[in-house]
């Protein structure tokens, strides 16, 4: 008979309990909460459209050697990104928002967020 290590008993019966209880079924919830993220790479956003809902968070990535920023005026403003470095930008009003890298205005995306 094989046993079980301890650890893995409980790391199993912790997994189990989590997924019990009310709320939205756990396809909903990662839908909800799916990871949103813009890489800053090649001097484009990548993608360069992004779609939310309110409370929902993108996180803009510098993956390029250069420094860049994530801007849209009167909404977000990233600073000034260095490679490896990030910045979270989450939806607390309805609309579109048109961003650019101050930097390199040719840089544009575009952040549409939805009830």
């Amino acid at each position: 008979m094989t046993r079980i290590p301890p650890i893995v008993a409980v790391l199993a019966a912790g997994a189990l309990a989590s997924g019990c209880g009310g709320g939205k079924p756990a396809a909903a919830r990662s839908a909800d909460t799916a990871a949103r993220i813009v890489d800053l790479t090649g001097s484009t956003f990548a993608p360069d459209r992004v779609d939310l809902k309110l409370g929902q968070t993108v996180t803009f990535v510098d993956q390029d050697a250069i420094a860049h920023t994530a801007t849209a005026e009167g909404t977000f403003d990233s600073g000034i990104l260095r490679q490896g470095e990030r910045f979270d930008f989450t939806a607390t009003k309805a609309g579109t928002f048109h961003y650019v890298c101050s930097f390199h205005p040719g840089m544009a995306g575009t952040v549409t967020v939805t009830r």
